[in-house]
């Protein structure tokens, strides 16, 4: 389990990294606007999420003697590294022309996401073959995403102090150097995180395909009756819309909250990484909570207790901050150090919405699996692939329109590109959006899954069930 997580911390740093830092990126050192920052980078986002049902599918059906997962998952994550250290490091003929600039974004961005999508759609099928057992599934998935947070700390978050610290009057996100540092050694450690994941899962998956193709006509009839069977099943219609709609709250969340902690905090890289840092934390204190969470609730039950947790949280972020009730610049100290009385208050508050969404996202990956096994049992076929790529379909096409709308905000509220100093009614609205877009969403992801009907007890019933058959048929052949 430990050295199949190691698989997310790779994804960590490609899917954090460029979440927290393109958006900076492009409009603070290479000065294009918001708006099409988040066009170029929801476009990528977008195509990539169109190819996600192909590749489960193809690696559903794969039989090498490597397996039928780790041909992709090696081959593609090695194209990943590569690729995210070009979408910083961006030759200097598009640097200055902001069409040749959109442009190569936009094709630079398709080869990032093309090839992690080759690499993690098979890496997640191979995560709900590790183990069946629901309570090790639990377990599976939270040490993913404590992984992930582990990465996210060690890479987004450090990368603060390492990389984005202000140099007198410049600001240390102002600066493409920076960028394409951080990019050379994030991508050397994507290459050893997988290359240890693999060696330490190898062949733990299952490499029978589950159906033989005989001609091109076959391929095709089987790819759509699969992608039918895993996309219009009740259970899993309810766990991607939900998985949707939450997504795109936290990339909104994730993406926004730099710019708050750049414009309206105005603190420095220490203090941001003391801020993102301790949403790390408690997003993987949150993952650590979600199997004990789940030994006692039905999941449905586990997700509404994260989803308060974020909604309350935020709301009351907002009350403080946009009231102004909490004063601007008061000094007061924290273990000995002076610490502002703003960054105080926002940084437990701000973690607390992560703890919350740490809660909710390694149950929901979990209800996905439950969804697939159900379906394994009820037609004797493993389409984990399937319901694998429609899952990560479903997350990246929230990705895609949490970056988009995160650009149309931030250029909503007025926010000029490459701008120090921008207006008291901007920085406000901006607060707003940071505070109030995300928890609305989750409430709405809520709702979406009032009347999933997968609990435990469902669960062993059908394995009883499946495992009757069974037993059943082999006595009439005997």
């Amino acid at each position: 389990m430990l050295g199949y997580a190691l698989g997310e911390s790779a994804n960590s740093l490609v899917t954090n990294g460029l979440i927290t830092f393109a958006l900076l990126c492009y409009t603070n050192a290479l000065g294009l606007s918001p708006a099409m920052a988040g066009a170029a980078l929801a476009v990528s986002v977008f195509l990539e999420a169109l190819t996600q049902p192909l590749v489960g599918h193809v690696s559903d059906h794969t039989r090498s003697r490597w397996g039928r997962r780790y041909p992709y998952i090696i081959v593609g994550g090695l194209l990943m590294a590569v690729s995210f250290y070009f979408a910083w490091a961006v030759p200097s003929l598009f640097r200055n022309q902001p069409n040749m600039l959109f442009g190569y974004l936009i094709g630079l961005h398709i080869a990032v996401r093309l090839s992690q999508n080759m690499f993690y759609i098979p890496y997640l099928a191979l995560g709900y073959e590790v183990t069946r057992d629901d309570r090790q599934r639990a377990l599976l998935q939270s040490l993913r995403q404590v992984f992930n947070m582990a990465a996210n700390l060690a890479g987004p978050a450090l990368a603060w102090i390492f990389f984005f610290g202000n140099q007198g009057k410049e600001r240390g996100v102002s600066v493409l150097e920076n960028y394409i540092r951080m990019g050379g050694v994030f991508a050397v450690a994507m290459v050893i995180l997988i290359l240890a994941m693999v060696a330490t899962t190898w062949q733990r998956g299952s490499d029978e395909p589950t159906v033989a193709f005989s001609d091109e006509r076959t391929w095709r009839q089987t790819f759509l009756r699969d992608m039918r069977a895993v996309f219009w099943g009740h259970d899993s219609r309810q766990v991607l819309i939900f998985i949707f709609i939450f997504t795109t709250a936290m990339v909104v969340m994730s993406s926004l909250q730099q710019y708050y902690y750049e414009h309206c905090l105005n603190i420095s890289g220490g203090q941001k990484t003391v801020a993102q840092g301790s949403t790390m934390v408690f997003f993987a204190i949150g993952a650590m909570m979600a199997p004990k969470l789940v030994a006692t609730l039905d999941k449905r039950l586990v997700l509404w207790v994260g989803g308060w947790v974020c909604i309350a949280c935020n709301l009351l972020l907002a009350s403080l901050f946009l009231t102004h009730f909490v004063p601007e610049g008061m000094l007061t100290t924290l273990v000995s150090l002076p610490i502002t009385v703003p960054l105080a208050v926002f940084v437990p508050l701000h973690a607390g919405f992560w703890l919350g969404a740490g809660i909710m996202l390694p149950v929901v990956n979990t209800m996905m699996a439950d969804v697939s096994e159900i379906h394994h049992l009820d037609t004797g076929v493993n389409r984990d692939g399937g319901h694998a790529a429609a899952f990560n379909l479903a997350m990246q096409l929230a990705v895609s329109a949490g970056i988009a709308i995160a650009g149309l905000l931030v250029t909503a509220v007025g926010f000029k590109a490459v701008t120090a100093a921008q207006s008291p009614e901007t920085l406000w609205c901006l607060a707003a959006a940071t505070f109030l877009v995300a928890p609305m969403m989750i409430f709405l992801s809520l709702l979406t899954v009032k009347e999933y009907r997968v609990t435990g007890e469902f669960l062993a019933t059908k394995r009883s069930a499946s495992q009757a058959a069974l037993e059943a048929g082999a006595n009439i052949e005997s």
